[in-house]
């Protein structure tokens, strides 16, 4: 018994004595972290295409609270015509419950795309005030910025769309107290989508190359500057903002219309000159899995499964 006892004391000493050794507490990470990226301008780059990659989520086909593209079609008089199964409850109200996963996951989505680009933005923001940068070349710096604050803008509008009054969410959460932002008000939304796109339109580029293509451009900010000033002068009355709406179109790069309107609906004439912001959702043939949502643009996404949401045949599932 006394070596039992004794036995059971030096693995009492032994283990507090480990306890208290503050190197086994200093572990290291088993992989990269915040603090290991954003050191160079290709951490930006990766971070900025995440940003853009939300926008794949938007479009998913089988995801677990349902799919969008009903949701899409609230602000038309196409809702009926759909093959869900007739009227939906966002479309005669009645029935609509907070719970509803069409409504849940549109909001989800677009405040993901906002939260994606404040990181940017905020990322940025540290870099400009640090003597050394990250970014080779400060002109690529503004464009990121710029991207960033268009793709928040649009999720902002978004949002205007849908719900008119919405968090007005324009910084990085980082702490539990900033997690359930109070609701703007009136307009504060649109507002800040105007102010938001006013500042891409400055940043962004004219154009990008053909690698490139689909990524925001001056025009693009520009013309959802223009219409996000039309909204607004609708529900306020200012007619004073149409000027500001036609100055903004007015700096749209190409405003050349197609000869055959049917081309801005046809596969074979994308990225036409009526194209002002086009997501490129081409897919591989057998690549698509429209059950999962992985913001992904090449592997394995669910773009492709747009076509098919409209035959309700199996066959076009995939």
């Amino acid at each position: 018994m006394k070596a039992l006892k004794y036995s059971l004391i030096v693995l009492l000493v032994m283990f507090i004595s480990n306890a208290c050794d503050e190197d086994s507490l200093d572990l290291q990470p088993l992989g990269d972290t915040e603090a290991d990226i954003f050191d160079e301008q290709v951490d930006f780059d990766r971070a900025l295409m995440g940003a853009y990659a939300k926008i794949a989520d938007f479009f998913v086909y089988g995801g677990a609270n349902g799919d969008h593209h009903s949701f899409f079609l609230l602000p038309g008089d196409d809702l009926t015509t759909t093959n869900s199964g007739g009227p939906q409850p966002f479309e005669i109200f009645s029935t609509l419950q907070p719970g509803n996963g069409y409504l849940n996951r549109q909001w989800d989505v677009a405040y993901l795309l906002v939260n994606r680009s404040n990181v940017l933005l905020e990322k940025i923001a540290e870099d400009e005030g640090k003597e050394e940068s990250a970014y080779s070349n400060a002109s690529i710096r503004e464009q990121h910025k710029g991207e960033a604050y268009f793709l928040r803008g649009w999720g902002f509008f978004l949002l205007w769309n849908y719900w008119g009054t919405a968090p007005v969410v324009t910084y990085r959460i980082n702490t539990q107290d900033q997690i359930n932002p109070e609701s703007s008000d009136g307009i504060e939304l649109l507002d800040q989508a105007i102010e938001d796109l006013t500042q891409a339109a400055q940043l962004l580029p004219s154009s990008w190359d053909a690698t490139n293509i689909g990524r925001a451009t001056k025009s693009s900010a520009n013309g959802y500057l223009g219409k996000a000033l039309i909204f607004k002068s609708n529900w306020t009355g200012d007619n004073s903002l149409y000027s500001q709406a036609i100055t903004a179109f007015d700096k749209i790069t190409d405003k050349s219309l197609v000869e055959d309107y049917n081309d801005n609906f046809s596969i074979n004439a994308e990225n036409n000159s009526e194209s002002l912001f086009e997501t490129q959702a081409g897919q591989a043939s057998g690549s698509d899995n429209v059950w999962l949502q992985n913001d992904d643009f090449s592997v394995v996404g669910s773009w492709s499964s747009y076509y098919g949401y409209f035959n309700g045949h199996w066959s076009f599932w995939g």
